[in-house]
């Protein structure tokens, strides 16, 4: 909880197309590709209480038989838990930690000038949170043929036209309410 970590690949991240795209991605002004940044740098911002462990993942068939894993981590206590798992036959990823954190969340610092959250926001972090952002949404135009009929109706289902709510802990995220 509240740790950002570097990620331990598996030999299973070679056949990733996302962690090919990072290796292949510099951080820009830096000698590192964003594939490097994420398995040595402190980046992967965590923040949970319980992850699952490779042992359990694997004992679990409906898990093993459709997700590899691509890496993993340790938390505080030396208890390995996945980090990142990729479909076999089904474009899905999912990481544990939180890649969105380093560029859309700056936290705040509580009394003792101590950050909220322990979330990088250097250069390296940010390449590896948008090169994830940038990969999932071209996948999603890729396999997607939905397409807005025309302007209005696009600009009329655009998330701009609701409002957002810090009620709740803590007051920086904000959050959509829907009437249902």
């Amino acid at each position: 909880e509240n740790i950002s970590l570097p990620l331990r690949f598996t030999p299973a991240a070679e056949r990733s197309a996302l962690l090919a795209e990072a290796k292949a991605t510099p951080v820009m002004s830096e000698r590192i590709s964003v594939f490097g940044a994420l398995a040595t740098l402190n980046i992967t911002m965590n923040n949970h209480k319980q992850g699952v462990s490779p042992a359990d993942f694997a004992a679990r068939p409906a898990l093993a038989d459709a997700f590899e894993i691509r890496a993993t981590n340790e938390d505080r206590r030396g208890r390995k838990f996945v980090s990142m798992v990729e479909g076999k036959k089904l474009p899905v990823w999912a990481t544990q930690f939180h890649p969105e954190k380093p560029v859309f969340e700056q936290g705040q610092v509580v009394p003792g000038g101590w950050p909220y959250e322990a979330i990088r926001h250097d250069r390296a972090a940010i390449a590896a949170s948008q090169l994830m952002a940038n990969y999932f949404v071209d996948a999603a135009r890729r396999l997607s043929s939905h397409r807005w009929a025309d302007a209005a109706s696009l600009v009329g289902s655009l998330m701009y036209n609701f409002e957002t709510s810090t009620s709740g802990s803590p007051a920086y995220v904000q959050s959509y309410f829907f009437q249902g």
